[in-house]
This record gives C-alpha cells, sequence and structure tokens, in this order.
C-alpha cells in the first residue's frame, strides 16, 4: 500500500484506527507499521498495532507489541489487559494472564472486563472460588454482560452447585440461544441435578448447534445410560468415539452397553482397547471378566480377576473377586 510521505503519524495512526473499527486489520497493520516508523515512540500506536496482529493471529508479535507498549509506557493498563487475554486464550497461560490482569485493575480499576476475563483464567488454573468472586464482580458491574453468567455458572459446576449453576445458564442462554456451550454446560448441571430428561434436551441442541463436537455426545450418551436406555447410549458412545477415538471412558461404558445389548463380542472388543489405554484399571478388568465369564471362557475370566486384584485396593471388589475365585484356588 502506498503512504503518502506527507502524512504525519498520528494521521496514519487515525486511518489505521478508522481500518481497525471497519474489520480491515491488514490495513490498519500496514498504517500502524508507518506509525511506528515515522514515531516508534508514541506507545498507543504499538498497542494498537498488537490488537490488530492479534486479529490477525499473529499472536507472538502480537505480544511483543504490548511489552513495548509497557516498556514505553509502564502505566497503560489496557496492554497489561490485551497481553492477558493473548496469555489466555492463545497460549493458556493462567499464570502470566492473571498477572497482567492484576495489573491492568491496579491501574485502572473500572476495566470491567477484566474481572471476566481473569475469572476465565481463575477457572483454568483451578482456583475455583477466585473465578466465581471475579464473575460475581462484573455481574455486579455490568448485569447486562451475558458472559459474566456463562463463567460463573461454569465455576459453580465445578464445585457441584449444580441448581445455582443452571439458573447462570438459563440467564446465558436467553442472550445466547443459539450457543452449543452454553446447552452444554447446563445439560452438565441438569445431569448433576439428576434430571437427565431436560439434560437430554440440552446436549440434543448442542449437538444441533455444533454436530462436530464429542462431548454433547458423549454426555447424552451417559444421561441416556443413567436412564439405562442402553441402545440410546450406544449411537450417542459411539458418535462420541467417531469424533474423538482415544475417549476411553466412551468405551468403557460402550462395553457394558454391548453387554446389555447381547453383543458379547463387541463388549470384550472395547474393554480390550479399553484396558489397553488404561492398563493398570481394576474395573476393566473385572468388567472384561465379567463378560467373559459370562460367555464360558472362564481361564480367560479368572486371569482378568487376578489382575483385579493387583490393582484394586477397593475391600469390596477385591472381597467379589476372591469369592468368584475361591472354587478354582487351592
Amino acid at each position: 500500500m502506498q503512504v503518502n510521505s506527507f502524512q504525519s503519524a498520528d494521521s496514519l495512526y487515525d486511518q489505521g484506527t478508522a481500518a481497525s473499527a471497519m474489520g480491515d486489520h491488514a490495513q490498519a497493520c500496514q498504517l500502524f507499521d508507518q506509525a511506528i516508523r515515522l514515531h516508534p515512540g508514541n506507545p498507543l500506536f504499538w498497542l494498537s498495532r498488537g490488537v490488530v496482529l492479534d486479529e490477525l493471529g499473529r499472536q507472538e508479535d502480537a505480544l511483543h507489541n504490548f511489552s513495548q507498549t509497557i516498556s514505553l509506557d509502564p502505566r497503560q493498563s489496557l496492554a497489561y489487559y490485551y497481553r492477558g487475554i493473548v496469555f489466555y486464550k492463545d497460549y493458556r497461560n493462567a499464570e502470566k494472564a492473571i498477572g497482567d490482569y492484576g495489573q491492568a485493575l491496579a491501574l485502572n480499576p473500572d476495566l470491567n472486563k477484566v474481572y471476566y476475563w481473569r475469572a476465565l483464567a481463575y477457572l483454568l488454573d483451578g482456583q475455583i472460588q477466585q473465578a466465581i468472586s471475579d464473575a460475581g464482580e462484573i455481574i455486579r458491574r455490568e448485569p447486562g454482560f451475558e458472559g459474566g453468567y456463562f463463567v460463573r455458572g461454569k465455576a459453580l459446576l465445578e464445585t457441584g452447585q449444580f441448581k445455582s449453576a443452571v439458573a447462570d445458564f438459563d440467564v446465558y442462554l436467553k442472550s445466547r440461544p443459539d450457543d452449543a456451550e452454553g446447552f452444554y454446560y447446563r445439560g452438565k448441571a441438569l445431569c448433576g441435578l439428576g434430571a437427565h430428561d431436560k439434560a437430554i434436551h440440552d446436549f440434543t441442541q448442542s449437538i444441533r448447534l455444533n454436530p462436530k463436537g464429542y462431548r454433547a455426545f458423549y454426555w447424552r450418551g451417559m444421561a441416556f445410560f443413567d436412564q439405562k436406555a442402553y441402545p440410546e447410549a450406544l449411537v450417542d458412545l459411539t458418535a462420541a468415539l467417531q469424533r474423538n477415538p482415544g475417549l476411553t471412558t466412551a468405551l468403557y461404558y460402550r462395553a457394558f452397553c454391548y453387554f446389555k445389548g447381547g453383543d458379547s463380542t463387541r463388549s470384550i472388543a472395547d474393554y480390550d482397547r479399553y484396558i489397553n489405554l488404561q492398563s493398570a484399571d481394576a474395573d476393566g478388568y473385572y468388567w472384561r471378566g465379567y463378560v467373559r465369564r459370562r460367555v464360558g471362557e472362564v481361564e480367560a475370566s479368572d486371569a482378568d480377576f487376578r489382575r483385579v486384584l493387583d490393582y484394586s485396593n477397593d475391600p469390596g471388589l477385591r472381597a467379589a473377586v476372591q469369592e468368584i475365585l475361591q472354587p478354582v484356588q487351592v
């Protein structure tokens, strides 16, 4: 792009800002490049270029620009805010993100959205109560911002506060009725309440909105499983495995569905795959041994039950297996 050599850095910056507002981030980046060449000491130029670089998927360059902004103006709260977003969103580095969000709020306590992003970072870092606190703060400050209800709902779900989580997702979905994630997480909370029919409805909505994902298929399958609707569970668990072949828990439960449907061969095959992935899991050996015994493979069954004794410290499970094996022990 040709730039008039007589244009001032401020004029180029204004044009870049206008291009960014129109969604033309590539043009905006070129204009900010020119502005910085003319006036490399202006922190706003670096900050604005960092924002569009992030939009262009150039996160390393964005981080450099935000850090340069801070170097030029250590009190530039937005640079910490935007750098924190990149650390969280693109690098999944909760520690650095939380640090930057804290700096941003220390410099400007009125940056409300920082509470939302810090809540997400706290959630990623496993600091659930802090996440709930920050999400509550953004809700208090901006009750119309649906994102606060979403992140608080996720945090409440983590702590087993299912009823409160459902209430937050209800608010969120009123504003975002086409969001697959909202239905997915509300479905999980409903499962926690034992409301399986409502959960199945939410997972179905999530699948409709995002049919390529595996999680809603898995959880709908588990909701069917809990209702002992094994044929329906089998279909959904298979769909989940098609999308994520390494989903070991889906193999484990699908194996039982096959067994309940009278297909011991496929049941044993799924337990085989499960045990190959989870070689020290006593439950896998127990159920494969159980199915093998039901089809007359007694020697193989006994071998599986002995592996249960190798791996399990559960007194009840060990007692059950020892009772099965006792007739063949001398």
